[in-house]
């Protein structure tokens, strides 16, 4: 299939806290505006700090592996990320109001990352 006649994968629309995959691991996306209002603080001043210290705005964490004998552990997981959002490299996306295109960086815990297009 050529370039020109790829088809895009659909927009996906994000928010703090969303569960995703991405390359074929589960992730969590963070916004520090969503973050800062789940803590009732100021988003935007927070949106502002992040920006002035260097750190990302927004941003996917891998979740952690975790080993456990507690029998319903799995069936929680499975629960959990039954509606994840499934992200392909490139994919634009919409995250609080702004086009993004996901990246994939490979690092453990900073899995992916967001800019903008």
């Amino acid at each position: 299939m050529t370039k020109e006649t790829q088809i895009e994968a659909p927009i996906a629309n994000l928010k703090n806290g969303d569960h995703v995959m991405l390359h074929g691991k589960k992730g969590t996306v963070g916004t520090a505006g969503g973050y800062a209002a789940e803590d009732n603080e100021d988003p935007i001043d927070s949106v502002r700090h992040a920006i002035g210290h260097g750190h990302p705005v927004y941003w996917i964490l891998q979740e952690a592996a975790v080993l456990s004998s507690d029998p319903g552990y799995f069936e929680r997981e499975q629960k959990k990320w039954a509606d994840a959002i499934f992200l392909e490299e490139g994919q634009r996306v919409w995250l609080e109001g702004r086009s993004f295109r996901v990246y994939y960086k490979g690092n453990y815990s900073d899995m992916g990352t967001f800019r903008e297009g």
